[in-house]
């Protein structure tokens, strides 16, 4: 019989260390490294449960023996055992029953050799009694059986006192998957591990972390900058090692800032790959969905209104005038939402210099959209009040409120508040009556014409500059300082719901409060005189108390101001300002200022 002393150094080592228990983690290593070595020893397994019936048949006799009769009876036991599993269970006792794990149904030859040159020399085998242990060493036809008692030590070498059966069917099923679980009849006496357990630990030892991926979502032709986050099942920090895009859509992963930076050229789901690693362990690869909503200007429509349709007005006007001191701006877009419909622009604007006396004049207009034919109550109202102040204020009448406003003194001041009363009232009122009469003339009616009706008259005194202003309606009418100082010169009419307001009739100018509506003033510190309507007040201001505010009107005016450096191509640039995107505020806007 021939030993390997270092095979049975291990095999001591792995199954009979009791002081440290790094046996079946060690065993299970060695075993798993080497696939040859794996396959031996699940038939030795087999032959270790064979002979511990027979170890356990020969303490049921509880007859001392000596350890070369106990051989031949367990070489005899080996001779006539077979290494099926089926066979086996017919020979084991009732108390001793082994539901065995499956094995490969080729034939043991315990003569082979494995090729990874390693052969059992000695195996320790464990009864359930404390009075005995057995040693069995290994052949090369047959493994020996030797008996003692706790006086008697074992011929082949020194053992600790004391064993601990090691989980040695735990080896054998390394290959039946990770799931695999062993049941409670596949334990031998003195083994009682927690089957269920150990499969569970086996399992998360073998499964990869399960991560959770989260990105926002991004929006075409807008930048984007965000990180991308990852959480894994097992609590461990994970780091992103790349971002895989399925094709190029303006974006890259940054991995020196852990960024998706980049401009998406397109909307739509895409499937992302996301590679990471958790500590020093491999690389993973995940899926992601990226969302890319739409840029929102690409959702709106630009139809045309019906050929048919009466009261037709171009999409964009813009005008502007100068005079020796003053110059004037003012343009009139139409809406994304009337864009989207396919109607008219319902917005418009007068702006004139009265050439003798130097009077500026500017009005706007915002039609009621829920009027049919408001847009030619706009242009009526302005077209009509502005004539009207026109003529009143280029003749004698001009010249006189000039000198008034020039002198500037009490008395002066009463004459020219009243003027200003007079001439807004007679233009309001000039402008309800044109209106009255198309609607008579088209037979519609009045309110289908509904529209707002904002104004101003300016006039330059040396630095100073002197404004009179009439306010029905929604919209904005400021004078603003370089200092940053604004100056409102009037109160917006807002209803109880967002988009009310009051609209140019007869009753408004009845009305007692008519004469509240108008302001005066003359200042040495205004720089820009501004009127507007809702579609630009409302996405820059948002409310009445945001309409006050110095801060948001110099915003605007810094946003004006390279726009209006050129006189002559002013007009068309604010037109294209105009056509600024604000999320929700998609009206006509119309614009004058006067610097």
């Amino acid at each position: 019989m021939q030993n390997s002393p270092s095979l049975e150094k291990q095999i001591h080592t792995l199954i009979g260390d009791d002081l440290n228990h790094r046996a079946g983690a060690n065993l299970k290593e060695l075993i798993k490294q080497d696939k040859e070595l794996r396959e031996h020893y699940k038939k030795l397994i087999e032959l270790i449960k064979v002979f511990e019936i027979k170890c356990d048949e020969i303490l049921r006799l509880n007859q001392p023996a000596q350890s070369g009769q106990n051989d031949d009876i367990l070489q005899q036991g080996v001779a006539q055992a077979p290494l099926h599993r089926d066979t086996a269970i017919k020979d084991n006792h009732e108390n001793n029953v082994v539901k065995q794990t499956e094995f490969l149904s080729e034939s043991h030859d315990p003569q082979s050799t494995p090729k990874s040159g390693i052969q059992p020399d000695h195996v320790v085998v464990e009864s359930k009694t404390d009075e005995t242990s057995s040693s069995v060493p290994a052949s090369s036809n047959c493994i020996n059986f030797e008996y003692t008692n706790n006086s008697q030590k074992a011929s082949n070498g020194p053992h600790p006192e004391k064993w601990e059966r090691v989980q040695l069917e735990e080896y054998s099923n390394l290959n039946k998957g990770e799931g695999a679980k062993l049941s409670s009849a596949s334990l031998v006496p003195g083994m009682v591990p927690p089957a269920q357990q150990l499969s569970k630990n086996q399992m998360k030892h073998l499964a990869a972390p399960q991560a959770k991926i989260e990105i926002p979502n991004a929006r075409a032709r807008e930048h984007f900058s965000s990180s991308v986050g990852i959480s894994l099942d097992n609590g461990k920090q994970a780091k992103i090692i790349d971002v895989l895009f399925p094709r190029d859509i303006g974006l890259s992963y940054d991995s020196e800032q852990h960024l998706v930076i980049g401009i998406p050229t397109e909307s739509g789901d895409f499937q992302i790959y996301v590679q990471w690693s958790c500590d020093l362990d491999e690389k993973y690869e995940d899926k992601a969905l990226l969302i890319v909503n739409p840029d929102p200007r690409s959702l709106w429509k630009v139809l045309e209104p019906p050929s048919d349709a009466k009261y037709r007005k171009e999409h964009l006007k813009s005008a502007g005038l100068q005079s020796k001191d003053l110059r004037i701006a003012a343009s009139s877009r139409r809406g994304r939402s009337h864009e989207h419909a396919g109607s008219f622009r319902d917005d418009d604007f007068y702006i004139n210099f009265c050439n003798q006396t130097e009077w500026a004049i500017m009005l706007v207009a915002d039609g009621a959209g829920s009027a049919v034919n408001s847009r030619e109550g706009s242009r009526i109202a302005v077209l009509t009040a502005g004539e009207y102040l026109y003529e009143q204020l280029n003749g004698q009448k001009g010249i006189t409120l000039k000198e008034h406003v020039t002198a500037w003194e009490i008395i002066d001041k009463q004459v020219v508040i009243n003027a200003m009363l007079h001439h807004f009232k007679q233009a309001a009122t000039l402008a309800v009556n044109s209106i009255q009469n198309e609607a008579i003339r088209a037979e519609e009616p009045v309110k289908s014409y509904s529209t707002t009706l904002l104004a101003t008259i300016s006039l330059k005194v040396g630095s100073e500059l002197f404004a009179a202003a009439f306010w029905l309606g929604d919209g904005a009418i400021a004078a603003y300082s370089p200092s940053g100082k604004v100056r409102i010169l009037g109160n917006p009419d807002s209803g109880e719901y967002a988009g009310q307001t009051r609209f140019l009739d007869q009753r408004i100018i009845d009305d007692a409060s008519f004469t509240g509506r108008i302001s005066v003033g003359k200042w040495n510190d205004v720089a820009q005189l501004i009127l507007m309507t809702d579609g630009v007040s409302d996405p820059y201001f948002e409310t009445d108390n945001g309409l006050r505010s110095d801060e948001k009107w110099t915003r605007l005016v810094n946003e004006l101001s390279p726009i209006l450096v050129d006189v002559n191509i002013a007009p068309e640039k604010l037109g294209e300002w105009l056509n600024f995107f604000s999320a929700g505020n998609h009206d006509d806007r119309t614009i004058a200022v006067l610097w």
